[in-house]
């Protein structure tokens, strides 16, 4: 069963798109037209299944109320370290 550290992790790997395009920016110059749209399109089919895998984990987690009980037994944990400081 996926908790909320998987949806934070795949938000993490939906975030590289941006060092993936930063990444054919840099070596586009010797690719031809239709290499460089054969690129761009895998990494969108790439990026369609991380975002609905994220979004599939994140519905799975609200019915669950895994987000919101997680976050606040975070709270109440970091409220009781803050107040032994």
């Amino acid at each position: 069963m996926k908790d909320r550290f998987h949806l934070e992790q795949e938000i993490l790997d939906c975030w590289r798109v941006t060092d993936d395009v930063q990444t054919i920016i840099d070596n586009c110059e010797n690719l031809t037209e239709d290499e460089l749209m054969n690129i761009l399109i895998g990494v969108k089919q790439l990026y369609d299944l991380k975002f609905r895998t994220m979004f599939d984990t994140f519905e799975g987690l609200i019915p669950q109320m895994k987000i919101g009980q997680d976050l606040q037994n975070e709270r109440q944990w970091y409220n009781g370290i803050s107040k032994e400081r």
